[in-house]
């Protein structure tokens, strides 16, 4: 990966398994939040990664401790998947793809805008970096 694109917060989306994987390097950058939120903006096409709360009832807690191995956080969703898919009519079920995105520090925010999507292979979806 180029030096251009390690300073950016990363998403891999596999729709065929509809696993989302945040890269480490992503969450470091929004402080290594213990809970996030995902939130969609279909209108604007904007997926987006928020730092969150324990007590917001829609926080993911995130459990770095129990990957130690591994370069990404996971979350798995067929629901959150579908709405993708449903509302980007460039995106296929079956697919992966990767997504770089901007980071507002301010909010403690990561967004990613999903018309830029790039295609990738199954296996790339799992060489993600640190």
């Amino acid at each position: 990966m180029s030096n251009c694109t390690d300073s950016l917060p990363i998403i891999c989306i596999d729709f065929k398994k509809s696993r989302f994987r945040i890269h480490k390097n992503t969450l470091r950058m929004l402080g290594n939040p213990d809970y996030i939120q995902l939130l969609v903006n279909p209108h604007e096409n904007i997926l987006a990664i928020k730092c969150s709360i324990r007590e917001d009832r829609l926080a993911h807690f995130v459990q770095l401790e129990r990957f130690p191995a591994k370069n990404s956080y996971e979350l798995y969703s067929n629901s959150l998947a579908s709405t993708l898919l449903q509302n980007n009519q460039h995106l296929h079920h079956g697919s992966s793809y990767r997504f770089y995105g901007s980071l507002n520090t301010t909010h403690g925010i990561a967004l990613f805008c999903l018309n830029n999507a790039v295609p990738i292979s199954p296996n790339e979806c799992e060489e993600v970096a640190i």
